[in-house]
């Protein structure tokens, strides 16, 4: 059983190893395939104001133009790390620490890039003003990686399905995501901005957190790495891009393009 001055040691351990691979991976991102191209600096303000649909709101100034003013609160999300058992860690030898730690920081890193990527495109799709759909399957790359899919309604297709396994399950390719339209983009770097309350931390503040879970035989120290993402979607030029729907090859694709064009519907 560790004392709580063996938890604390091993506390500040991790919290310092959690600010090491903050840097190392936001090294890392940016050149991986997200899309961090332009990010704006700009100062943050102090209170954040409530959630807003980004209606603007017109006021009138002193040459008696009006001043477009939209307000804009954080968006937050978190990520965790497998948890680790402090009694295990306080006990292992620096090569076994440093090979838990690199399993760790490639699992972190992994889970950040697809999120953000994900966050990215989500609104990116979200803000672009000019949509298409189109039946032209040439226009499909071959070399992006699960791109968005959407369904008849418009909604977007998870690309991962749980299957069971003889050993709990897995994640296979999902059969909708496989028959669901694809959606692709093109647009400039200054039609969104991407704003972060602290740009020298933009992919997410890295922290590590410890408490105490009941067993059978006692209390066993644990402890995880969480990382908080912050950020905020600023439309620009929501017109400087495109967001191009293709239908699924076939006959599906066929009714799916004449029920968008005879309800006038794009995705």
């Amino acid at each position: 059983m560790m004392t709580p001055a063996e938890i604390a040691q091993v506390t500040i351990e991790m919290q310092a190893e959690a600010e090491k691979m903050q840097r190392e991976i936001q090294e890392e991102l940016p050149r991986q395939r997200v899309y961090i191209k332009h990010v704006i600096k700009e100062s943050w303000p102090r209170e954040i104001s409530q959630p807003s649909d980004l209606s603007p709101s017109i006021v009138a100034g002193a040459s008696g133009f009006g001043v477009r003013t939209v307000s804009y609160s954080l968006k937050c999300a978190a990520i965790e790390s497998p948890v680790i058992n402090l009694s295990d860690y306080f006990s292992f030898s620096k090569e076994e620490r440093d090979n838990l730690l690199a399993g760790i920081k490639r699992t972190l890193s992994e889970s950040l890039r697809w999120m953000w990527s994900q966050t990215f495109q989500r609104d990116i799709i979200r803000i672009l003003t000019h949509r298409s759909i189109t039946r032209d399957q040439s226009l499909l790359v071959s070399n992006v990686a699960l791109p968005r899919h959407v369904d008849i309604w418009g909604k977007e297709v998870s690309p991962y399905a749980h299957v069971h396994s003889a050993r709990g399950h897995r994640l296979e390719l999902s059969k909708k995501y496989r028959r669901a339209a694809t959606q692709i983009v093109t647009f400039d770097p200054d039609a969104v901005h991407f704003q972060f309350p602290d740009i020298e931390q933009w992919a997410g503040q890295f922290s590590f957190r410890a408490l105490l879970v009941s067993q059978t035989i006692g209390q066993t120290p644990i402890g995880f790495i969480r990382v908080l993402l912050k950020y905020a979607a600023k439309p620009v030029r929501p017109d400087l891009g495109e967001v191009i729907t293709i239908v699924p090859p076939g006959l599906r694709g066929l009714l799916w393009y004449a029920l968008w064009k005879l309800f006038r519907f794009v995705p």
